[in-house]
């Protein structure tokens, strides 16, 4: 046995190698707890659920649409995952301040300030920031820009654009 020939090799390693397979038994009978080394493997192996609808953000940057093929993953990450903050600011962060921040400043016996803590939707800001931040990623100066987010409509395993699309003070009013 493999383990009996390790114990006759070396009392540490059979002991660090031990308690690695200890650990990981554990971390799998806690279902998804994860604490470096240990790694459950089922939280790599979840099914996928195909959904009927799918929304997508188009970027049009002086007048040409944004594909991602165009970009190296990294770069497309940078262009959309921003939009995905703008568009979710209100149900994120202001229910951490909800949920979190008042209850401990309350707890703290504090007087929380709410204008400290919850985000707004500015628009024009935030196209600002997004025409620099393309233009650092592209590396090209940035005119205008359009975004707008499109629902697509998942059937015979074809995507097929709808005409839902929303502008982004229409997702972060």
């Amino acid at each position: 046995m493999f383990l009996k020939k390790v114990y006759r090799y070396n009392k540490w390693l059979f002991a660090a190698m031990v308690l690695f397979a200890a650990g990981q038994l554990f971390i799998n009978y806690k279902h998804g707890v994860v604490f470096s080394p240990f790694y459950h493997y089922g939280m790599y192996s979840d099914v996928i659920k195909v959904y009927e609808h799918y929304g997508v953000f188009e970027v049009k940057a002086n007048g040409e649409l944004l594909a991602g093929k165009d970009y190296s993953p990294q770069q497309w990450d940078k262009i959309i995952t921003p939009l995905y903050y703008y568009k979710n600011i209100r149900e994120n962060s202001n229910k951490m301040y909800e949920n979190d921040i008042e209850r401990l400043m309350k707890a703290l016996h504090l007087s929380p300030d709410e204008k400290h803590y919850v985000q707004t939707c500015d628009e024009a800001s935030f196209i600002s920031w997004y025409k620099r931040n393309l233009e650092n990623i592209t590396g090209k100066t940035i005119q205008d820009v359009h975004v707008k987010f499109r629902t697509y409509s998942y059937s015979n395993a074809v995507l097929q654009p709808t005409d839902t699309v929303y502008s982004l003070n229409q997702l972060c009013p």
